[in-house]
């Protein structure tokens, strides 16, 4: 199959190392038995060029009308910015070669435009995709099945971090939880700067249709990556930490230091991972597609992880504190 990755930046086409495993959409392809990486697009010629180069692609187009037409592709990653996935998927849907889109998150900026791109998808016979990738990681998928096997006994709370935008990896996280734990009944926001747009990062109240709550602290401006979750039991406790590549797991056990209590202590669980990120997806993808199945995180999912997130934003508040409180030295 002829697959095609639009947008060249970090996730398109230049993220890991060679020989790393797949963790941007054109390693993804390239390394995909049945699949042959026929073609990149991007506006900029320079990361073009290079992506084109480093992949070992020969062609290469700045407009995405000239590759839909000249490349044929069957199946097209949509990695470009977030706030151009709704008009590059309208555009790519409507090409009668494409029969598989894997679009990177959030599938568009508001869930009505999701919605929308979920809707042509389906009349157009076209498999879609959403890259929340830890659902099709083995490592995570053996930590829901250890979870609904009573891993932590029944899950009371779900606490995480993040940042980097609430639709950005907010609902990433938002989508995790759903994938880890089960539905999110209820939601609440906290914290967004009065006047602020596009897409901030903020505190979220969750409850879960179990009946676990949960809490999600968004910290902006960071100069690096957050994205951890800890999930509390009523048996024990496991934390996903730097990431994912690493759970830790606890389990209640008598307390080596207070007789006759009980505390969490170290114990055997699954392990954590995220080798091969992108590539897991991208087998997932072509497995439904010949299979007839819906994706592990497939376009309705994405919808579901951008109401969570407006939900959100829509129900946030912001108090006053009046005077502003000066320090007083002691």
């Amino acid at each position: 199959m002829r697959a095609a990755v639009v947008g060249c930046g970090f996730i398109g086409a230049a993220a890991g190392k060679l020989g790393a495993g797949a963790q941007s959409h054109a390693a993804a392809w390239a390394r995909q038995e049945g699949v042959r990486l026929v073609a990149l697009c991007d506006p900029d010629t320079a990361a073009l060029r290079a992506a084109m180069e480093r992949w070992g692609v020969g062609s290469g187009f700045e407009e995405l009308d000239d590759l839909l037409v000249q490349a044929r592709p069957e199946i097209v990653s949509v990695c470009t910015p977030d706030a151009t996935h709704a008009a590059v998927l309208g555009r790519v849907l409507e090409a009668p070669s494409v029969r598989a889109v894997l679009a990177e998150k959030p599938l568009a900026m508001d869930s009505a435009a999701a919605r929308a791109i979920v809707r042509t998808a389906e009349e157009r016979g076209v498999l879609l995709a959403v890259n929340y990738g830890r659902r099709s990681l083995p490592s995570h998928r053996r930590l829901r099945d250890w979870l609904r096997d009573g891993g932590i006994g029944a899950v009371l709370a779900v606490n995480g971090v993040y940042s980097r935008g609430l639709k950005h990896n907010g609902t990433h996280w938002l989508d995790l939880a759903r994938f880890l734990v089960g539905e999110i009944a209820q939601v609440a926001g906290f914290g967004p700067p009065a006047g602020a747009t596009g897409d901030p990062t903020v505190d979220v109240a969750l409850r879960f249709a179990n009946g676990a709550r949960g809490t999600l602290s968004g910290v902006p401006n960071l100069a690096y990556s957050l994205f951890e979750m800890d999930l509390i039991g009523t048996a024990g406790r496991a934390r996903l930490v730097e990431g994912g590549h690493r759970f830790d797991v606890t389990a209640v056990g008598p307390s080596p230091r207070f007789p006759d209590y009980q505390e969490l202590l170290p114990a055997p669980g699954p392990a954590g991972g995220l080798e091969d990120l992108v590539g897991h997806t991208a087998a997932d993808v072509l497995d439904a597609l010949s299979g007839g199945r819906a994706p592990m995180c497939s376009g309705w999912d994405g919808v579901v992880a951008l109401e969570l997130a407006e939900a959100a934003l829509g129900r946030a508040v912001s108090f006053s504190r009046g005077p502003e409180i000066r320090e007083v030295a002691l």
